[in-house]
């Protein structure tokens, strides 16, 4: 790459990132850090100030600009992750409704299935027999 081309890019991610300040958007950077560090991290208890850790900014801003970025808040994201996790996993393995439940990151198989089944509108027993292969 040219320095010419170098050059540009930098200035273009320059000005995609003011842009987003000024909209109270996450810059690419610290969307890709932590969406990576969720994911990372789905089968542990995550605190939205550890979240915000990741993204260099108080709780508080965190939370605000995520919502603008992403649509959802940092938790509804969170959970919506862990139900697709679990929804792979119910098809895809035969482990225990507790055990997906665990290595999803919930706290329990009850509120596993309370979360899953306002998400999707069945329990994961009922979507495991429906989708499972």
């Amino acid at each position: 790459m040219s320095l010419d081309e170098r050059l540009s890019t930098t200035i273009e991610a320059s000005i995609d990132s003011i842009e987003r300040i000024n909209k109270g958007l996450l810059s690419r950077e610290r969307k890709r850090r932590v969406l990576d560090y969720i994911e990372e991290n789905m089968d542990q208890t995550m605190s939205l100030l550890a979240i915000a850790n990741v993204a260099a900014m108080s709780p508080y801003h965190f939370s605000r600009s995520f919502k603008r970025t992403m649509g959802v808040s940092p938790i509804r994201y969170v959970w919506q992750r862990r139900v697709e996790a679990a929804k792979r996993m119910l098809i895809e393995d035969t482990q225990s409704l507790a055990m997906v439940a665990l290595n999803c990151g919930f706290k329990s198989q009850s509120h596993f299935t309370t979360l899953f089944k306002h998400k999707t509108g069945m329990t994961p027993a009922a979507y495991r027999r429906e989708h499972y292969n």
